[in-house]
């Protein structure tokens, strides 16, 4: 069996065994730090990554090591680091040109990972074990700025703000400080521009027996253009806390698991459901067997904080994998659809533009009303830029050709006395070749019948 190393929690701290099974003060260290200074979902990513970084050095075996393997010179980690994306990931990497030690990487199109989130943990793992005081080098995978200063222009005047409007825009370049630079890659989400959609997963659902839970889930995915690991966070407290009756407050990527920022609104049958699934279906598997009633006026405020909508069949909250593998997978297989569970929200989004476009009849975002609706929804979706919208625009781009191209065809089939002219010369030059072909077949004929 090989040894590797192990993250272990015990109550609300982790301990990091080294493979010869003593603790790690480093790795312990900087796991609970991120753990405390990361949201979940990045800290069980982050942790990941860096255990395939441990693995990876322990293949290697690399020479001269000690106890922490991970301890070793600059140059030694970004080689190894070289050796990982070429190897491991199959990505292709080539000599940047804005420093003679940088490098430019560029991952494949499908599998082996994800290069970049692990070049952002492995150098969030050194950044941080610099700051705790483990790591005795410089940031191995960061180019030091006196360096990297010394490849820019040089300015002789010290230039004002560019927000005063004072100076003209600078054309010095902006080099990246990293080592390993990833090709820019435009961001396009992978959009099902469907109406039936919905309707096609319900249908799957029926057909491998899914339940009030499910469908609710589903509803709600829908309705509200949602992440599903904000669906299966929401708890009592979040409906408690919105201020119109149909809808909850909720969490959202980036933020605590405390955090609740945004709100998502749905339809009064969705309200309808949730109330009957709670009465119902999830009073089954409810440790204490309470009904929506029953929690709302017997529960105390740290109780409702504390109490899932969706629970599993075991009576705890139901987690985002079982959800997908369990319920969603068999679904979309039953509807004969492929889909992430993620494109939920980028259908949302999708029908949502839609609809403002067909609202204002235009499919020109700059017009003054689509320009106020879309920043409306872009604070809806919390997204951090109004430019993750102008990514779906390239779905619109296509009508918005075709429909020009129309009229392009409708100039060229218009009727004018010189098309007509040579409209009808053609279709009766047709029509001569056709008695033409005709007799020739007849005669060939013939000539086969004598013989």
């Amino acid at each position: 069996m090989r040894k590797e190393y192990t993250f272990r929690q015990h109550e609300n701290r982790w301990l990091v065994f080294a493979p010869d099974q003593h603790p790690s003060l480093a790795l312990s260290k900087y796991v609970n730090f991120i753990s405390h200074s990361l949201c979940e979902n990045t800290f069980k990513a982050y942790s990941r990554q860096i255990r395939k970084w441990l693995s990876f050095l322990m293949r290697r075996r690399v020479k001269g090591y000690d106890s922490e393997i991970w301890n070793l010179e600059p140059e030694k980690i970004r080689s190894l680091a070289y050796t990982f994306l070429t190897e491991e990931s199959g990505c292709r990497v080539k000599q940047a040109n804005h420093h003679e030690n940088a490098f430019l990487v560029r991952p494949k199109q499908e599998g082996h990972g994800n290069p970049r989130l692990f070049m952002a943990s492995i150098a969030s793992f050194y950044k941080t074990l610099r700051l705790l005081g483990f790591y005795l080098y410089r940031n191995p995978l960061v180019i030091p700025k006196e360096e990297l200063e010394a490849v820019r222009e040089p300015s002789a005047v010290r230039r004002m703000p560019q927000i005063s409007g004072c100076e003209e825009p600078s054309k010095r370049k902006r080099f990246s400080d990293n080592y390993f630079v990833f090709e820019f890659r435009e961001w396009k989400p992978k959009t099902i521009d469907c109406q039936e959609f919905p309707d096609l997963m319900r249908r799957g659902g029926e057909k491998v027996g899914w339940l009030l839970r499910e469908h609710l889930i589903c509803d709600i995915l829908f309705e509200t253009g949602c992440r599903i690991s904000e669906v299966l966070a929401l708890t009592l407290k979040d409906l408690q806390d919105f201020k119109k009756s149909h809808g909850a407050t909720a969490t959202s990527k980036g933020y605590k698991k405390d955090e609740r920022p945004k709100f998502l609104g749905w339809t009064e049958e969705t309200t309808l459901l949730l109330a009957s699934y709670f009465d119902i279906e999830r009073k089954k598997y409810d440790p204490q067997q309470w009904t929506l009633n029953d929690y709302l006026s017997r529960a105390s405020e740290e109780t409702l904080k504390r109490t899932p909508i969706f629970l599993s069949r075991h009576g705890t909250k139901l987690h985002v994998n079982t959800f997908r593998l369990r319920y969603w997978n068999p679904a979309l297989k039953a509807a004969r659809i492929k889909a992430n569970i993620h494109q939920t929200r980028h259908w949302y989004v999708t029908r949502y533009m839609r609809h403002v476009f067909d609202e204002f009849n235009t499919l020109d975002t700059n017009h003054p009303a689509v320009a106020y609706e879309m920043a409306a929804f872009t604070r809806y979706m919390l997204w951090a830029s109004p430019e993750t919208l102008n990514s779906y625009n390239h779905l619109f781009t296509g009508e918005r050709t075709a429909r020009f191209q129309s009229m392009v065809h409708a100039d060229l089939h218009r009727e004018s006395p010189i098309s007509s002219d040579v409209k009808n010369r053609t279709l009766e030059k047709k029509s001569a070749l056709q008695e033409a072909t005709a007799g020739l077949k007849r005669l060939f004929g013939m000539t086969g019948a004598k013989k």
